[in-house]
């Protein structure tokens, strides 16, 4: 890959070619697959798991292939909810990207909250 005429070299070979394989939160991965990704795109199955691992990651891919879903997977599988502070800053350089995300990021989450809400209340009924 080129970028500013500087190639770019891949220290991450890995590709996981499907979400149950990523080590993911049980919850997160309900609301993965309720938000309605059924098989990772290419991007994601590359770019998750380093994401994850904390490793600093350059991502290029064609527009509508998951890259807003693929950190925003990673994020939110890192977060620690019991603490009560920032865990993770996402910059954008377009208002319209920043909604883009805001918008996938807060339906993720009410899913899985929502998703949690209601197999907790199940398993209680049962």
């Amino acid at each position: 890959m080129y970028v500013d005429t500087v190639m770019l070299q891949s220290n991450w070979d890995e590709v996981v070619d499907n979400f149950d394989d990523m080590g993911l939160k049980e919850d997160l991965l309900r609301g993965v697959y309720a938000y309605g990704f059924e098989k990772p795109s290419a991007i994601q199955q590359r770019a998750i798991i380093p994401c994850v691992k904390g490793h600093d990651v350059i991502a290029q891919a064609q527009s509508g292939t998951g890259k807003t879903a693929t950190f925003a997977v990673a994020i939110l599988q890192k977060l620690d909810v019991t603490l009560k502070e920032c865990q993770a800053l996402v910059l954008a350089p377009t208002r319209e990207l920043a909604q883009q995300v805001h918008r996938l990021l807060c339906l993720v989450v009410y899913l899985l909250v929502t998703l949690t809400v209601i197999l907790d209340h199940c398993v209680d009924f049962f």
